[in-house]
């Protein structure tokens, strides 16, 4: 019993922990850091007082007049519902349209007035819509993910922390459905629910670590702002030698960025720009600007035309396609012939027709 109460302390620590750090630090225009923040917080505060239950019981007493923990559950569901839908949506303050998630105090507090009216216990129904609530909006986010657009590592955190919550409650359940039927020893299913509340809290470990930008958050004050001197001329490392990115932050993001670009074939809308791609990926211009400039030494357009040109080669190789060269341009983002031509000529060192009749002699 000792160790089990050791364990459960220390998973409620590392929770509460977590949440903390998360709230402390900077998280510029992420108001989704403050969800996932409320979320870990509440969790290990929520995990103190079921310990502390156990060790005082006039806790019960007082837990018997407020049901606040009931409370707890649907506040768990608002915050991870919020959390989700920010990084989906990309917005960087709440969303009017998402106030319906809200309504899902009613039940409680609806069970909450007949109880005490009527003098009625409904744990057990109140427990069976804690869950039945959880499972819901867990699933919701994960279709929402699926069915959403988002960058590979905000996907896999996203359904990393609606996963781990899911395996918590289906846990949960089992502790539940334990105490009536008594299919085991109880403590061994704690142990597989304190597991479930490491995988959550380490699984955000790694990505912080490994990934600081998705939790950090960019604004325009993550770079300088250009200046007279800096628009005459200057080299990059003048121009961001205020920046707040860090090299390894640079590394990442360009990483980030590329897959984006690659992965969704952005570079065949001929008009993309970088607030398109910074919106998608919640960074602003400026910071995929640097990223852009300090990594490939290019600028946005030199960058997006590297993928297009390649697309254009990859076309041009395929000895069973007939389309014209206007064809083949048009279908690798390209908008105007001058610029394919010259992008082509730059850095291939001759036409794409030169090309083509080159590449298809050598094949055959």
């Amino acid at each position: 019993m000792n160790i089990q109460i050791l364990l459960e302390f220390s998973s409620a620590s590392i929770l509460l922990l977590v949440g903390t750090f998360l709230l402390i630090i900077p998280n510029k225009k992420n108001i989704g850091v403050l969800y996932l923040a409320l979320f870990m917080g509440l969790l290990g505060i929520h995990h103190f007082y079921l310990l502390a239950k156990r060790l005082f019981p006039v806790l019960e007493v007082f837990n018997e007049k407020v049901e606040f923990l009931s409370l707890l559950m649907y506040t768990y569901c608002v915050l991870l519902f919020l959390f989700t839908k920010h990084y989906l949506v990309r917005a960087n303050s709440f969303q009017k349209k998402t106030s319906w998630i809200f309504s899902l105090f009613i039940p409680p507090i609806v069970i909450l007035i007949v109880e005490n009216i009527y003098g009625l216990k409904l744990n057990d129904l109140r427990t069976f819509i804690n869950l039945g609530l959880a499972v819901f909006i867990i699933a919701y986010n994960l279709i929402s993910i699926r069915n959403t657009k988002t960058p590979r590592l905000e996907s896999s955190l996203l359904i990393h922390v609606n996963g781990s919550f899911l395996l918590m409650m289906l846990i949960w359940s089992a502790v539940l459905i334990n105490r009536y039927i008594s299919m085991f020893e109880e403590s061994y299913v704690v142990y597989l629910f304190l597991t479930s509340e490491l995988i959550l809290v380490y699984g955000i470990v790694f990505y912080g670590m490994s990934n600081p930008f998705l939790f950090k958050g960019f604004s325009i004050d993550a770079v300088p702002q250009k200046t007279s001197s800096m628009v005459e001329g200057g080299n990059d490392d003048e121009k961001y030698k205020n920046s707040k990115l860090s090299e390894f932050e640079i590394k990442k993001l360009a990483k980030v960025i590329s897959d984006e670009v690659a992965k969704h074939n952005l570079y065949l809308k001929p008009d993309l720009t970088m607030e398109e791609v910074g919106e998608r990926l919640d960074l602003s211009p400026r910071v995929v600007s640097q990223v852009i400039n300090t990594t490939y030494g290019n600028n946005f357009s030199d960058f997006v035309n590297t993928y297009r040109l390649n697309h254009a080669k990859e076309l041009l190789l395929r000895s069973e396609d007939d389309l014209s060269i206007k064809e083949i341009m048009y279908m690798s983002g390209f908008n105007s012939k001058s610029n394919f031509y010259g992008v082509f000529k730059r850095k291939v060192g001759m036409t794409p027709n030169a090309y083509r009749k080159k590449v298809r002699r050598h094949v055959g």
